[in-house]
């Protein structure tokens, strides 16, 4: 059942739904009017969101409506004097929609059988929520200007269970950002997501492959992935070397679901899953929207980043094609002296992503996705790259060299829909390519013993193929369902060349070419899983799923299967109309591999989460706070090989991680928001069997900050009879370790603790044009957010005799103080 919200200072009506909802609110509400007094009305039949701008139009009252429930609609004809009410009732006439009206004066759509006396729906709880912020408190509808606007109340509706659901209703931790959060926090990667979510952190070590993703403490930094991405239903991610690096821009939202997601979203997905949902093209209207913007970073070079989106109708309600493009350029700020180089870190990104969407009926809907990425930068703070005095780095190897790198992919996905009215079957089919490559790349000790350093250039390949089939249950019945398989297969490899050179003074590299790239990795998988959840009346639901996997990999002249099964219950009880509490228990897993001659196991972790979710005093507080536990038996881990450089993956032990997190917002007024988040882990190793040491009992484990808070907080303003919004964020992160014990580079290193301000100001200029201006990294933060090693020890065996030297490793601090300003077009 779906509705929308209406609300003013005075009352609040809380509402749930079961759609994505896009708001439409235009105008000023005129409480006089819509009480009844009669006025002139000339509206021609047309489609009903039209019809709807021109009612607001005229008669200056907002009126809120869902993009669902209008898209494909039209409006009758009205004309003649009449009370704004019975002008809606005319324009609704034959469409299955009806209005509610607020205390305000406003109206609401909503659709006819969603109406009863108290405008609730049956089942769940009632809340109120607006896309904007993270609290659940509505924009005031005072100075709302005559436009279509998607900043104001919202349905937080999320699909973490596969199936349209209020993100109070999901019986799990889910952290959503919508498109409108994204855009005032200014979140554009996957490294601003990570300093703004809790219990998600993003390290970028800055090299080819070097982004690792960790959620509620489980990552790493070799074999396959522990947190899962995906774009829309496309895996953006096949190892935990192998991710795609997206943009946010034109996205319906970000959701991030927390803990292991393995019936639903595989193997990948231990710690959880992030997901980043792109608008679908709108069959009914012709429309776009431009923004750029420019900003300045302290002691280095401007940036800019021009990004668009235009949405065509090609055949009116049947099919439409929607394509944005995001092109930056980033400014860098290290500097390389020997070479007489500055800002070597800059680089440039060009991202397209097209949606074509053909619906021919109600039933049937095909939708076609095509992203081209292009990425070409410099690269700076990478092992051996040299000392930061000021953030000017210095080559200290002896080799004058200055790195690059480059990351280009491309993703074709097909995804058909077929509703056979209590079933809907989906299929997905999707292909992934994707090249990395890194030149001039120095690494190495420098020693006397040796005598020598190493330059390299390493290109790698990858590519994913995957078909998912699912069947699931419609409607609002009690039971909900669904069943599904799917087959992936992975293949992956690189190529390097190693050139040696002295150690004394600055030598330019000069290299030779590259050997083929040859892809030598192949992982086949395929999996059939299930989920299903049952109402016991309007309290109480109780759910299951499984998954069963399995694996096949081979490298070389190697072959290994892995499988599992990876069952998973959750439960959730109402406590009131307005508040629930959860719990879950599920099992994740991570398939074996190849390493260095041997094979190591597979991995499994056992999680468990008891939460509320809700809403407080009439609406005022909105509220998201779980605890839960970890046990990763057979943990893999990175180990040492006597005598080798080459890192070993190997089993051993058992991993603990308890956590608290929590989301609370606050609704002070209609106008000003506050949210504060955060998580707090204690991830440790709790048994120690790995034959090379790299970690012993009681060590708190690689790259898992113990804590992570954030802040934020929207006003709506009114400047010259226009909105605007002004969005101040802090966020504030732990250190991180990085310990290696008795390895060919032996290290125990550990990241800054990250203070992060900035602030970002939008206001309405016109219906069409907004500007802006920003600031990022207020106080200057120049810490790093990964470890570094500056008193980094190589040795050539695993004892610790035969030093070799000590070197450095580590990558990029954070940009500097950055500010700039921004424009937007609509049309």
């Amino acid at each position: 059942m779906r509705r929308s919200v209406f609300s003013n200072r005075k009352s609040l009506i809380l509402a749930a739904a079961s759609s994505v909802v896009i708001a439409i609110t235009i105008a000023i509400a005129s409480p006089t009017l819509a009480a009844g007094e009669a006025e002139p009305f000339d509206i021609a039949e047309q489609p009903l969101s039209k019809a709807l701008l021109e009612f607001s139009e005229q008669t200056d009252i907002v009126v809120v409506a869902p993009h669902e429930l209008v898209n494909g609609k039209s409006a009758a004809p009205v004309q003649g004097d009449m009370a704004p009410s019975e002008a809606l009732a005319k324009i609704l006439d034959g469409t299955g929609l009806n209005y509610t009206q607020g205390a305000g004066g406003g109206f609401t759509i909503v659709q006819t059988a969603a109406l009863n006396e108290e405008g609730r729906r049956e089942r769940g709880f009632l809340r109120l929520a607006q896309a904007g912020t993270q609290s659940g408190r509505s924009v005031s509808d005072r100075g709302a200007p005559a436009r279509m606007q998607t900043d104001t109340i919202d349905m937080i509706i999320v699909t973490a269970q596969r199936r349209e659901q209020d993100i109070k209703d999901v019986p799990q931790s889910v952290f959503a950002l919508s498109n409108q959060q994204l855009v005032a926090q200014r979140i554009e990667d996957f490294d601003n997501l990570g300093l703004v979510v809790p219990g998600l952190s993003v390290i970028d070590l800055g090299g080819i492959g070097q982004q690792r993703i960790y959620m509620r403490g489980l990552g790493n930094i070799v074999g396959d992935s522990l947190v899962g991405v995906y774009l829309d239903d496309i895996s953006a991610v096949t190892s935990a070397v192998d991710q795609l690096n997206l943009r946010t821009y034109d996205l319906e939202r970000v959701e991030v679901l927390k803990g292991p997601q393995g019936t639903l979203f595989g193997q990948g997905s231990v710690g959880g899953t992030v997901r980043f949902i792109t608008k679908n093209p709108d069959l009914t209207a012709f429309g776009g929207r431009a923004d750029a913007s420019v900003s300045f970073t302290e002691d280095g070079a401007p940036s800019q980043d021009i990004k668009a989106v235009v949405n065509i109708p090609l055949v009116e309600d049947k099919l439409g094609i929607r394509v944005s493009g995001v092109f930056e350029n980033a400014g860098g700020w290290i500097d390389q002296p020997l070479a007489q180089l500055e800002d070597i870190n800059d680089s440039t990104v060009t991202s397209v992503r097209a949606k074509v969407l053909f619906e021919p009926t109600d039933a049937f809907q095909l939708l076609g996705t095509v992203v081209v990425f292009d990425l070409d930068g410099g690269l700076a703070g990478t092992d051996g790259l040299g000392n930061i005095d000021n953030n000017e780095f210095e080559q200290v190897f002896g080799l004058l060299s200055t790195p690059s790198r480059k990351e280009n992919y491309e993703i074709y996905s097909l995804t058909g829909t077929y509703d056979f009215g209590p079933v809907s079957l989906v299929s997905v089919t999707s292909h992934v390519d994707l090249e990395t490559s890194i030149r001039n790349y120095t690494g190495g000790p420098d020693s006397l013993d040796y005598g020598l350093n190493t330059l390299q250039d390493l290109d790698r390949l990858a590519s994913n193929f995957t078909q998912e089939v699912r069947l699931s249950s419609e409607g609002d019945g009690d039971l909900n369902w669904l069943l599904g398989g799917i087959y992936t297969e992975v293949e992956s490899g690189d190529g390097f060349v190693w050139q040696f050179g002295p150690t004394e003074g600055p030598t330019l590299g000069s290299f030779e070419d590259n050997s083929p790239v040859q892809k030598t990795e192949l992982s086949e998988s395929w999996a059939v899983f299930g989920e299903g959840a049952y109402e016991f009346g309007d309290r109480f639901e109780l759910g299951a799923g499984f998954r069963y996997f399995e694996n096949e990999k081979t490298e070389g002249d190697e072959n290994d299967t892995f499988s599992t099964f990876s069952p998973r219950a959750f439960a959730k009880f109402a406590l009131t109309a307005s508040a629930n509490i959860y719990a879950n228990a599920g099992k994740g897993f991570r398939s074996g591999g190849f390493s260095i001659g041997t094979t190591y196991g597979p991995e499994s972790a056992w999680s468990y989460d008891l939460g509320s979710k809700g809403f407080l005093f009439d609406g005022l507080v909105d509220y998201d706070v779980a605890v839960f536990y970890t046990r990763i038996e057979d943990f893999q881990i990175v180990s040492a090989v006597p005598g080798s450089a080459f890192p070993l993956i190997e089993n051993g032990g058992v991993a603990e991680i308890t956590g608290l997190e929590w989301n609370i917002g606050l609704g002070l007024t209609d106008r000003l928001n506050l949210n504060a988040h955060g998580t707090v882990l204690d991830p440790v190793l709790d048994e120690s069997e790995f034959p090379g040491q790299p970690l012993l009992e009681g060590d708190q484990l690689d790259f898992v900050p113990n804590y992570h808070f954030g802040f934020n907080a929207t006003y709506q303003f009114d400047l010259a009879g226009r909105p605007g919004t002004f969005t101040l964020n802090y966020n504030k992160k732990d250190r991180i370790l990085r310990t290696v014990r008795n390895s060919f580079y032996s290290t125990e290193s550990e990241s800054g603790v990250i203070d992060m301000l900035s602030l970002n100001i939008d206001w309405t200029y016109s219906d069409s044009v907004s500007i802006g201006i920003f600031a990022s990294n207020l106080t200057n933060e120049s810490d790093r957010p990964t470890p570094v090693g500056d008193d980094t020890i190589f040795r050539d065996t695993v004892d610790g005799t035969g030093l070799v030297g000590t070197g450095f490793s580590g990558a990029l601090p954070l940009r500097p103080r950055t500010y700039g300003f921004s424009v937007s077009l609509e049309f």
